[in-house]
């Protein structure tokens, strides 16, 4: 069985799409779309100002405690908040905004509590003609931010029952 030259460079032809095809793209964002949203147990103000704490670093733009709307100005992706998972550097026109959602309700076991819905807006902006393209966000820095919250009111509460500890011992 005799293998001519053309065959040859067919068959690695062949040999190498496949396995260019086998192995795909990776990305390295992983997309997480839609808000995140939790469910804090405690009065709303108390929620509201572990809000304020979390976005402590951020520029505020809309901080409307009555409507439950808390929002960042557009700020430059390198700014503030990378993933641990970028490789390269962010697009020079890549901005996001973050925007807080607070409803105040009732928890399962009849006791205050607030939905926190936090979304991020991520636009490019490629040149002066064009207008914005939007991307989906990872998910990762709401998620942060949702945690950062809950750790602002786990700390609160802490210090409330350390404070009440300490009241008892001195009466």
């Amino acid at each position: 069985m005799r293998i001519s030259f053309s065959n040859l460079i067919l068959l690695t032809t062949l040999l190498t799409l496949n396995a260019c095809s086998f192995f795909g793209v990776e990305t390295d964002e992983p997309r997480d779309s839609g808000p995140q949203t939790a469910v804090f147990e405690g009065e709303y103000d108390k929620v509201w100002r572990a809000a304020q704490l979390a976005l402590a670093r951020y520029p505020i733009k809309i901080n409307n405690m009555d409507a439950g709307h808390l929002e960042t100005d557009y700020i430059k992706r390198e700014k503030i908040w990378i993933p641990p998972y970028h490789k390269k550097p962010p697009a020079a026109g890549e901005r996001h905004q973050i925007t807080l959602r607070m409803v105040k309700g009732i928890s399962d076991n009849n006791k205050d509590a607030v939905k926190v819905t936090v979304t991020k807006s991520i636009e490019i902006l490629s040149d002066f003609f064009s207008g914005a393209r939007k991307l989906t966000s990872d998910g990762m820095e709401e998620k942060t931010i949702l945690y950062r919250i809950d750790r602002e009111l786990k700390v609160e509460r802490a210090l409330l029952r350390a404070n009440d500890k300490d009241q008892k011992k001195n009466n």
